[in-house]
């Protein structure tokens, strides 16, 4: 197949080389031409006006259809190496050279496109392609006119699309403002404005650019309008939403409110003060300015002092009562005789029991613990004070011995507390205290000793009911 190709390009040459001035001039055609097609290898039109080998009298029907033969036979080739689509590129730019120097631009034109086609990194081959197409725009009639008649309707085409789109763009324009969309109608308006002013060639639109500009202020004021219209429209509805939030509010707490009234009442009626009381206070802390509630909580409070100040009354009259009840066992005289024997018996008599369960060990003391017992056991101070509390007493008794003496925690609760079912503390000189309980106070006997700081009080009546108080 390839040494057919390099028959077929052989031939190609020969007859090219045949082709002299035997032939004739070709005639020139005035038509304008139309519009270049490249030729699609490896198949290529027959050329027109040219002298094969066999045709002596220039342009014979068997030299052309030889020529024609041979060169679609050379490009049907199923596929040409580097070196023949070069061969091959050189042969249509020597034929193109030909026709070229016969003044057959059409021709040449062709024929260096094909070479062009073949090589497209050719230069040479570019170069004489421009100079064909230049000298047939000036040698043909009319390829001038055709080209920038073809120019200008691309031109025309172009300017009246950018018409319509501006024209689009200002009708949507215009709807956008009728259906109060003014930020799609500014983006219109401004497409219109900057199309016309941007556009590459004139476009006799200034009666729409004045309407887009005029419409574009327009959208821009309407715009700004709506946008306070509808800041105004929101404050108004916060304004709504938050006085419809209050009265809720108010109405919650009014129903609040009421609720806790009417369990302070109930409360009130079954004397349980002190929960009215705190039902009141509930009620301020929801309403501070509620007098209703601050009168009643001080109803409450009132009621609930009179309630204790009963209950003091009531634990008096029990303790009147008791008081009584024991003077009147005192009063009752004793029916049976007692005898005791004499001394020594009794004392020989103790002596002789024995001690039941476990001894306990005598516990050994030291010489300062003797020594200071027995400083208690002989030391004695009489004070003779009349209504005057313990704690003075013993602080009297301190200044005068020297001696750290301190009164036990049980008997200060003793003095402070009110035994079950009575009133206060009958030596507290409250009111229900007897005399006989008052005369307690007349007689207070204490043993103190110097030694290790260690001291002992002991209070007693005339009833022999002695409350001792150890300190150290």
């Amino acid at each position: 197949m390839r040494w057919t190709g390099l028959a077929l390009l052989s031939a190609l040459l020969t007859s090219s080389a045949l082709v002299g001035c035997s032939s004739s001039e070709p005639a020139r055609e005035s038509k304008a031409p139309a519009r270049e097609k490249r030729a699609e290898a490896p198949v290529a039109p027959a050329p027109r006006n040219a002298g094969g080998p066999d045709d002596p009298g220039g342009g014979g029907g068997g030299a052309a259809g030889g020529y024609e033969e041979i060169m679609r036979r050379l490009e049907e080739e199923l596929k040409l190496s580097e070196q023949e689509r070069k061969s091959l590129a050189e042969g249509y730019a020597r034929s193109g050279d030909k026709s070229f120097q016969e003044l057959n631009f059409e021709k040449a034109r062709d024929e260096f496109q094909r070479a062009v086609d073949l090589a497209p990194g050719n230069t040479e081959y570019r170069q004489k392609l421009d100079r064909t197409r230049q000298q047939l725009s000036e040698h043909v009639p009319g390829y001038d006119r055709a080209v920038m008649e073809a120019l200008t309707d691309r031109l025309l085409a172009r300017k009246e699309q950018a018409r319509i789109e501006i024209q689009d763009h200002l009708a949507r324009g215009n709807r956008a403002v009728n259906d109060r969309e003014y930020q799609l109608a500014i983006d219109e308006y401004t497409a219109v404005i900057e199309q016309i002013q941007w556009f590459p060639y004139h476009l006799d639109l200034e009666a729409v650019k004045g309407e887009a500009e005029v419409g574009l202020r327009r959208a821009r004021e309407l715009k700004k309008e709506a946008d306070r219209a509808r800041s105004l429209e929101t404050v108004k509805n916060a304004k709504a939403e938050s006085e419809v939030k209050r009265t809720e509010d108010r109405a919650r707490r009014a129903e609040a409110i009421g609720k806790l009234f009417n369990e302070a009442q109930e409360e009130f009626e079954r004397e349980r003060f002190g929960i009215s009381e705190a039902l009141c206070d509930k009620v301020l802390q929801l309403d501070p300015n509620n007098d209703d509630a601050a009168d009643l909580k001080e109803i409450a409070v009132m009621a609930r002092h009179k309630q204790a100040d009963k209950r003091i009354l009531e634990s008096l009259k029990k303790e009147w009562k008791w008081q009584f009840i024991k003077m009147d066992e005192k009063s009752i005289a004793q029916s049976r005789v007692v005898e005791f024997p004499d001394a020594e018996i009794w004392v020989e008599d103790v002596q002789k029991r024995i001690p039941r369960g476990i001894a306990k060990a005598e516990r050994r003391i030291s010489e300062s613990e003797r020594k200071t017992y027995a400083a208690m056991s002989s030391i004695k101070i009489s004070l003779n004070f009349t209504d005057t509390p313990l704690p003075e007493v013993v602080s009297f008794m301190q200044e005068v011995t020297q001696l750290n003496i301190m009164i036990d925690r049980d008997v200060q609760g003793r003095r402070a507390g009110v035994r079950p079912g009575a009133g206060p503390d009958p030596e507290d000189g409250g009111p229900g205290v007897s005399r006989r309980r008052r005369r307690r106070r007349d007689h207070v006997e204490g043993s103190h000793a110097e030694g290790n700081g260690a001291g002992a009080v002991r209070r007693a009546g005339p009833d022999d009911q002695d409350h001792e108080l150890q300190g150290a």
